[in-house]
């Protein structure tokens, strides 16, 4: 079981591009239609599609860059954990 802070759906258009940032939480993303690209610090790049989930930690420092590489928009349920001291 995990506590959860707020839970967000939201879509990103086949153009959509996040640009690089750290997460604004630490959140699970679900994939619930299309896929998107997500490189991290490190220069790993990893694509995801629906059913896939994903824990965002990088709340500091560069973080990540997403971009979305489905022809049809991606849908997202973004699921922000509470702080922990």
């Amino acid at each position: 079981m995990q506590a959860a802070k707020t839970v967000v759906f939201t879509t990103a258009d086949g153009d959509w591009r996040g640009n690089w940032h750290p997460a604004p939480h630490k959140q699970f993303v679900f994939m619930l239609d299309g896929a998107i690209e997500i490189e991290v610090a490190d220069g790993e790049i990893r694509q995801f599609s629906i059913g896939d989930v994903i824990l965002l930690e990088d709340v500091s420092g560069k973080g990540h860059d997403t971009r979305v590489v489905s022809a049809e928009p991606a849908l997202f349920a973004i699921v922000a954990l509470p702080e922990t001291p």
